[in-house]
């Protein structure tokens, strides 16, 4: 009998447990979708949400490796075509990066890259939206490295 209740407690305790990293997970997955920019260092660019509105997030990550600052937000929308249309506009213009290819967002799937000098000398700045009709991945980058445009 003493050892069923202890079975049991044990059970008890690890479904509290990972109901509790659930939530908690799922807390930081929503704050990380409300928020209003992404940061990398001294670099602040509009999210999504900021510019085209709040959006279901399927996942994110943030990591740092040898310098180099990686942001990933995995977007799903019913709305790709309107959305990235309406995110280039802002990235191109006021968020001053620089489409490495043109872009035609009526082939799906479909990339998109850019790039812009960082603020710090000798860092810089990349954005890539990978996209199909059920949404996009925005993975922005920020490390050392050069970028030459030629018009």
């Amino acid at each position: 009998m003493g050892l069923a209740v202890i079975i049991v407690g044990i059970f008890a305790l690890c479904l509290g447990f990972i109901g509790f990293v659930w939530r908690m997970a799922f807390r930081v997955m929503d704050q990380e979708a409300s928020e209003d920019t992404y940061d990398l260092g001294a670099e602040t660019l509009k999210s999504v949400k900021d510019v085209v509105g709040k959006r279901k997030v399927k996942s994110f990550c943030t990591e740092t490796c040898d310098g180099l600052t990686t942001k990933t937000m995995d977007y799903v929308s019913d709305t790709v075509e309107k959305d990235l249309d309406i995110y280039l506009r802002y990235l191109t213009g006021e968020g001053g990066f620089r489409l490495f290819d043109p872009v035609d967002l009526s082939q799906t799937p479909g990339t998109i890259q850019m790039g812009k000098h960082a603020k710090e000398a000798g860092e810089i700045m990349m954005v890539t939206i990978d996209y199909d009709q059920q949404g996009y991945s925005v993975v922005v980058q920020k490390g050392a490295g050069t970028l030459t445009f030629y018009d």
